[in-house]
């Protein structure tokens, strides 16, 4: 916690929701500055989880302003002058999609999200848990709440290809058997051996997995905290608060590293798994690519990175 002496979590999170942190666009005046623990004068910045105020204002048009703004926000994520000026020469020739890719291979890069060593060594303690093998494939499947809007439409839509209307489908959500569907040629040719599952539906997707056919050469792992890992603020007890984070957190490291990867953007977890397998092929801005990802449903591009 930044200037933990001075200031506590809800401050922070107050600052982050602020009025004021929301509608500005940030430049190196924007933190709050204040005394950390080894007497250093820091600019601290808490941004709620949204990474656009970072990097750009949210009415941000790539084709009118990045020349202009390029040198200035891409620096906040250690972008060099030469690719500073790549972009912005570069901004009206590529695809908003292309340039979305350079800037999460540069967030990437630049382990914007990092965690404290104690969460890094409480996270690997809990995946040694799992006894998940080096090569898996890797599913997240987003239920919950998600189904309410953001999935609807999709959902609806699936179904409908299926010859069902909204009173007629036999779910509300998309089944996972869809999701195995993006990986067929490696479950045919024998490769889809070991699978990751995270998701807050735990107890539909066993039963899904159950009633599968021609699966039972596939061994499937979950993640051993059953409890649902979105809205990780609804616990007020702070222990359980913390363990139901490092079991969100192992989550996602585990989706990050893995083969391949089959989700969908309507989560925030998804689009962040999209930047954390981003990197330059070469090293070089121009040579951003992914790790294999499929998308099960939804859009195919992730849109402003950090949004």
């Amino acid at each position: 916690m930044p200037c933990s002496g001075e200031y506590n979590y809800s401050f922070w999170h107050g600052v982050a929701q602020s009025k004021e942190t929301r509608r500005n666009e940030v430049s190196p005046d924007t933190g709050h500055w204040c005394m950390d623990e080894d007497g250093r004068n820091v600019s601290v910045l808490p941004i709620g989880g949204d990474l656009r105020h970072l990097l750009m204002s949210p009415k941000f048009n790539m084709s009118e302003n990045l020349a202009r703004k390029a040198s200035d926000w891409v620096s906040h994520i250690g972008a060099t002058q030469h690719e500073a000026g790549w972009l912005a020469n570069h901004s009206q020739s590529l695809s908003l999609d292309s340039i979305y890719n350079q800037i999460s291979a540069l967030i990437s890069r630049a382990d914007i999200v990092t965690f404290q060593p104690w969460v890094v060594r409480e996270v690997h303690s809990f995946i040694s848990r799992i006894d998940l093998p080096k090569r898996y494939v890797a599913f997240h499947v987003r239920r919950g709440d998600k189904l309410i809007a953001e999935a609807k439409y999709w959902v609806d839509e699936y179904w409908a290809k299926q010859g069902y209307n909204e009173t007629t489908q036999p779910s509300n959500y998309i089944p996972f058997s869809h999701y195995l569907e993006q990986v067929q040629n490696e479950q045919e040719s024998g490769v889809l051996t070991n699978v990751y599952i995270a998701t807050d539906d735990q107890d539909s997707i066993k039963r899904e997995i159950d009633e599968l056919s021609g699966f039972s050469n596939v061994t499937f792992y979950m993640n051993p905290d059953t409890s649902p890992k979105n809205h990780l603020q609804s616990d007020l007890e702070c222990s359980i608060r913390y363990n139901r984070t490092i079991a969100a957190i192992a989550d996602l490291k585990i989706l990050s590293q893995s083969d391949i990867f089959v989700g969908e953007y309507n989560s925030n977890k998804g689009r962040l798994v999209h930047t954390a397998r981003t990197s330059f092929v070469d090293g070089e801005i121009g040579t951003a690519r992914q790790l294999d990802m499929r998308i099960a449903f939804g859009p195919e591009s992730r849109g402003i990175p950090g949004a």
